[in-house]
């Protein structure tokens, strides 16, 4: 029979623990009770909680061997024996109050307990003992958390570039060793003690005692400028910080400071970096503006220059075999050749304008605005009411042509998303800005969507207008709601900051321009008077396809060549011709002006436009100029000679020869 059931035998043994259960079960703390052998007669549920242990059936030996499993050790470190624990000492008479363990758990985590036990006496006589543990577990781990905040909090001090004062009742009761550096101090220690109006000129001491007398509460921090005399005596401007604290039990304030010199410095280095950046990206906008305008302007050249010549001498040629041969199978593909050659030279010119539009460097941006809007009339169905005034044009070329495609954008966005009939564009100064004003009345859009939404709905043409006009030094302006139409406005600078060139037109194609003689006629009709022709084009290969083609006919004669504007005057001086067939578009002076000149001069002569493009702007330039008429060169051949033959009505033409087919 063991000691428990020993002690259960014992005559009145079991009501003396009975009459505890009541009380054990109230209690919260973990409770346990001995009899006088040591074992565990009664435990509360706090135990099995607390302690992770069911104490029931275990006697003397079990609950020494339970324990010291446990590793039980004091606040010190130093290991409990089992005749050192407090239920073996309470057994012995003795009282054990607040005693600090610490035991580790079957889990393994670390229980801290303030374990006090005392003896049980009934009637005088010693019946057992008591154990009562108070869990300090999560105590202990919050203060040991206090001690490593506080610990990593005073390195964030000493190691934080802003001071860090603190005083009570007027004086300094701490100081980081930044505070110290900033103050001329040699080390913390000299500024502690202190009294904080040493720091103060005894001009700002009146303000600064009032705002110490309205100290900020807890949790305020209130930030102002202040200019505190160093140690050494030199004035410190600074940016001060206060908060309201308690330090070690005494209501305070925490100073913060910030040498604003140093802030200001970096401020104005940072404001001219920004300044510099910005000017720098202005200026890249500008050389990639340009650069990309003079690109686009450069393959328009190329395309007008060479390909486009050359497609139209060889359709000239390719005309004047289909002219001269009998109705065969070679005529008909004489006509597919030339045909083909046509599309050709419509898509050219088509990419040529698209690439930089001719009627924007001849005549200006007002004159390119007008156009656009009559052409998207004619390929979107969109009227377009244009009010351009010509003294908005900005000075560079690359900043017209940007607006004339952004306008262009506007607009499309409009075909695409506005669902609207009608647009208004405009073009006018504001002081020294060049605005284009687009404006619709159709569905409009929220102008607060997100960029990506945007580029998802098709917008990205607007988006990247922004961001371009932004480094140009311009603005964008967007007034739109959904339902009620849409008014955009795009503002760039009259005068390029930059002053950007122009760029320059390509040198012509057949290098120096200058008067050349006819060569001999290929059909020498000697039946009547000619119609005297002046050729002036700028492409050698041209003039080459012309003459074949003029003199091939019986009624013309060709009198000479010029290879630009300049040259035409002094030729028609030399030649006097009955008729000029003028190209529009030349280097050193365009075909306008050199019209112009030569009727002033010879108003005699008849001008006939010739020109790769076909827009109205530019026949309706060379009409006002003077010219009697004006076709393209990819048009048919009898467009021109009909042209030709108009334009002198006066001259007696000899009778055609019958052609060799009829």
């Amino acid at each position: 029979m063991n000691s428990r059931d020993r002690s259960r035998s014992r005559p009145g043994s079991g009501s003396d623990w009975d009459e505890l259960d009541a009380v054990f079960d109230a209690l919260p703390q973990p409770v346990i009770a001995f009899d006088t052998d040591g074992a565990a007669r009664r435990a509360n549920a706090a135990v099995r909680s607390a302690l992770g242990i069911d104490p029931s059936g275990l006697d003397a030996d079990g609950y020494e061997r339970l324990f010291m499993g446990f590793n039980p050790r004091r606040r010190d470190g130093s290991p409990v024996q089992p005749r050192e624990l407090p239920s073996r000492r309470a057994l012995d008479g003795e009282v054990v109050r607040g005693e600090f363990l610490t035991f580790t758990n079957p889990e393994g985590r670390q229980l801290s307990f303030e374990t006090s036990a005392f003896p049980l006496r009934r009637c005088g006589s010693l019946v057992g003992a008591m154990s009562v543990w108070n869990d300090l577990t999560y105590r202990v781990g919050f203060e040991q958390g206090l001690r490593d905040s506080e610990r990593r909090y005073r390195s964030l001090v000493d190691l934080s570039p802003d001071g860090i004062l603190v005083y009570c009742d007027g004086r300094f009761v701490f100081a980081n060793p930044a505070a110290a550096r900033m103050l001329r101090a040699a080390d913390p220690a000299e500024i502690v003690g202190r009294p904080v109006l040493d720091l103060v000129s005894p001009a700002r001491r009146d303000i600064v005692i009032e705002k110490m007398r309205h100290s900020p509460s807890y949790g305020s921090s209130p930030t102002f400028e202040e200019q505190l005399t160093c140690f050494d005596g030199t004035p410190l401007d600074v940016d001060t910080t206060a908060t309201a604290i308690e330090y070690h039990g005494r209501p305070a304030i925490q100073v913060m400071i910030r040498d604003s010199s140093v802030q200001k410095m970096a401020t104005r280095t940072l404001e001219q970096r920004v300044a510099e950046r910005t000017k720098q990206l202005r200026k890249l906008a500008f050389q990639l503006t340009h650069a990309e305008q003079q690109e686009r302007h450069r393959l328009a050249r190329v395309l007008h220059d060479h390909v486009q010549q050359l497609l139209v001498a060889a359709k000239l040629h390719v005309g004047i075999l289909r002219q001269n041969v009998p109705a065969t199978f070679l005529a008909e593909s004489a006509r597919q050749a030339e045909d083909l050659l046509r599309q050709a030279l419509d898509a050219s010119r088509s990419l040529t304008v698209e690439l930089s539009p001719p009627i924007l460097h001849e005549s200006g941006l007002a004159a390119g605005l007008e156009w656009l809007g009559r052409s998207m009339r004619e390929k979107h169905g969109l009227e377009v009411e244009v009010d351009a005034d010509p003294d908005a044009q900005p000075e560079a070329m690359g900043t017209r042509v940007f607006l004339y495609e952004s306008a262009r954008e506007l607009l499309f966005n409009v075909v695409k998303h506005a669902n609207a009939g009608r647009a208004r564009m405009t073009l006018a100064r504001v002081d020294a800005l060049a605005e284009v004003k687009v404006e619709d009345e159709g569905a409009g859009f929220d102008p607060s969507v997100s960029p990506d939404r945007s580029v998802r709905t098709g917008g990205f043409g607007l988006f990247s207008i922004q961001q371009r006009i932004e480094f140009l030094g311009g603005s964008v302006t967007i007034d739109s709601h959904p339902g009620k139409g849409c008014r955009i406005a795009i503002r760039l600078p009259i005068v390029d900051p930059e002053r950007a060139p122009v760029p320059p037109a390509l040198a012509p194609a057949n290098g120096r321009s200058e008067f050349v003689p006819p060569g001999p006629a290929a059909c020498d009709w000697r039946a009547g008077p000619r119609i005297r022709v002046l050729l002036a084009d700028d492409h050698k290969i041209v003039r080459q396809g012309l003459i074949h083609l003029l003199q091939g006919e019986p009624d013309f004669d060709v009198v000479g060549e010029a290879g630009d504007g300049k040259v035409a005057i002094e030729a028609a001086r030399i030649t006097h011709p009955d008729v000029v067939v003028m190209d529009v578009s030349m280097p050193d002076m365009n075909g306008i002006e050199a019209t112009r000149r030569i009727l002033a001069e010879f108003p005699e002569i008849r001008v006939v436009g010739l020109s790769m493009h076909d827009e109205e702007d530019l026949a309706l330039m060379m009409r006002e100029a003077g010219a009697t008429a004006f076709v393209t060169k990819g048009g048919p051949s009898e467009d021109l000679m009909a042209a030709i033959r108009d334009s002198v009505p006066h001259i007696r033409r000899p009778p055609l020869p019958a052609r060799a087919d009829a």
